[in-house]
């Protein structure tokens, strides 16, 4: 994909907004361009309440309260509210995270008598974001791009759109989320005075791994400069609802194996283990940071991972972690070192017969190394072809996930300088970025097919296939309904896939006139580089044509 200077669609002098819509925390950057070239970005500050008191913040939880009174609230007070409450042994729970895994299906969360969706969530989040930051002072003359892991459904993409919509964000596109973090170190690498540790003056295979607090994205993408402008092939594209709550959550079973075997917990105090579990693992990691700038001065030092001794080294170097909580009335004092640590997480990033339990999620193995082995896989790339390993997220700072990583695959381990601010920072710059060149590609993360008159499915887009791509359904279709014309579209790895899901329910094209059962149509077809779909069908007897783009969900 060749990236230009301008784009016949977006204005690069105009300002364009990148939110990073994050499944633990989410992050706002800008840029613009001056007619001289000169490139302006920053990070956004969120404006939020904390302790009582207005203040600001580069990142913001991706998490949702509703108090007693009725009050939906975001953000840090609500991450305050929620910590207030886990740690009342009768607390009810009025807190929702995590929601982002659940964007596309027709999951629920009921408190007091309100229903809410994930969408819903989604929607306060940013709100507040277009309210509590300089976006209220631009009154909407801006782009937005709101970044989606990779391997997004299409479900997924419509929900985080009408999530945007709902919150009166306008000319809003999406982009995704390993793409957005290495073209935001890309663009920062350009503006460095010093050594260049991304060549790319010769083509180089990146693998980008995105582990952020709730899912996991690999894809692989060729990237090389070529006359000052960078040139990508995407090339392979994987995800898993794997993330820093599942690393969270393990810290917190085995803590809870170790110091409470057999005690039965309410609600409330696992809620409180898991927050304890990632407490633990931020300090530790915290402590490693420091560790590395006094003894390397550099941050996740690869020559500390190097060393085969690495784990002794900060075993004798960190102090150990204690944190109290009151669990059946009795306070206890829970303690972890990094050995314990790495001795938890491992399971998680290594293939083995550790099965993970997530409260929300059918019991199943889940672990990176499978994850990325079959990514490379499924899209027939073999891991020596790989010269760099861009580690980005919000775990990029778990340095035992860094020295894994470099143990299994030997590759060099790169990072941008702040990883929470990645995402955002890379989609607030595709206003000068974004490519116009017509022949570039991405791959399509799933199939889809549609579902003929006899019941069979029928390939539309492999998954794989590059995208954009526009055809016709060469099968003449029927209609059936006197609703209108009813179209089911699948989503998966294909026809035989045994998870195999709907799209939207079903697609209901309501026409002028309602056309009698039996009138004939056929369907084209087009996926936009953003992976959207859009149907045409066109009435063989009249050639009248009628089109949807988007979502279509009865109910919604």
């Amino acid at each position: 994909m060749a990236i230009k200077d301008n784009n016949n669609a977006m204005d690069p002098t105009k300002l364009c907004v990148g939110i990073d819509l994050g499944t633990t925390n989410t992050s706002v950057s800008y840029s613009r361009m001056e007619m001289s070239g000169i490139v302006h970005s920053d990070d956004l500050q969120i404006r939020q309440k904390e302790r009582g008191v207005q203040k600001t913040s580069e990142t913001m939880p991706s998490i949702l309260y509703r108090k007693t009174n009725g009050e939906t609230v975001v953000g840090k007070e609500a991450q305050e509210l929620k910590e207030k409450s886990i740690m009342s042994v009768d607390a009810e729970i009025r807190y929702l995270e995590n929601t982002k895994r659940y964007m596309g299906t027709d999951t629920t969360y009921k408190i007091d008598e309100h229903i809410y969706t994930p969408i819903e969530v989604a929607t306060y989040i940013l709100e507040h974001i277009k309210n509590y930051t300089d976006i209220k002072k631009w009154q909407g003359d801006y782009y937005t791009i709101i970044t989606v892991p990779a391997n997004f459904n299409t479900d997924q993409r419509e929900d985080t759109l009408e999530a945007a919509r709902k919150a009166g964000f306008k000319n809003v596109d999406l982009y995704d989320e390993p793409k957005a973090a290495i073209l935001g170190f890309l663009h920062d690498q350009s503006q460095a005075r010093e050594n260049k540790v991304l060549d790319i003056t010769t083509k180089k295979r990146i693998m980008v791994i995105d582990i952020g607090g709730g899912t996991c994205d690999i894809s692989v993408e060729d990237v090389e400069e070529r006359d000052g402008q960078y040139v990508f092939a995407h090339l392979a594209v994987g995800r898993e609802n794997l993330g820093g709550v599942d690393f969270d959550k393990r810290i917190a079973d085995d803590l809870t194996r170790k110091y409470l075997k057999g005690v039965k917990l309410t609600d409330a105090e696992l809620a409180s283990l898991r927050d304890m579990g990632q407490k633990i693992k931020e300090n530790l990691s915290n402590q490693i940071l420091s560790f590395c700038w006094d003894n390397y001065d550099e941050e996740y030092s690869s020559k500390l991972y190097d060393d085969p001794n690495w784990l002794d080294i900060l075993e004798e170097s960190l102090d150990e972690v204690q944190i109290s909580r009151e669990i059946g009335g009795e306070t206890i004092h829970f303690k972890m070192g990094i050995r314990e640590l790495v001795n938890s997480i491992n399971p998680l990033i290594y293939q083995g017969d550790a099965v993970v339990t997530n409260k929300d999620e059918p019991e199943r193995n889940k672990n990176m190394e499978s994850l990325i082995e079959n990514t490379l896989r499924d899209h027939d790339i073999v891991i020596d072809s790989i010269d760099y390993i861009f580690l980005t997220g919000g775990m990029a700072i778990c340095f035992p996930l860094r020295a894994a990583l470099n143990d299994i695959y030997g590759k060099p381990i790169i990072s941008p300088k702040n990883p929470l601010l990645a995402v955002s920072h890379g989609a607030a710059l595709i206003n000068k970025y974004k490519s116009i060149d017509e022949t570039s590609k991405d791959l399509m993360p799933n199939a889809i097919m549609i579902e003929m008159n006899n019941g069979r499915l029928k390939p539309l887009v492999m998954m794989g296939e590059q995208v954009p791509v526009t055809k016709t359904v060469p099968e003449v279709f029927k209609t059936t309904s006197r609703k209108g014309v009813v179209i089911r579209l699948y989503e998966g790895k294909n026809e035989f896939d045994c998870q195999l899901r709907r799209i939207n329910n079903e697609y209901v094209i309501k026409t002028p006139e309602l056309p009698p059962i039996g009138r004939e149509f056929t369907i084209r077809y087009t996926v936009d580089k953003t992976k959207r779909l859009k149907l045409v069908i066109i009435f063989s007897d009249t050639l009248e044509e009628f089109e949807i783009t988007g979502q279509i969900k009865e109910g919604k």
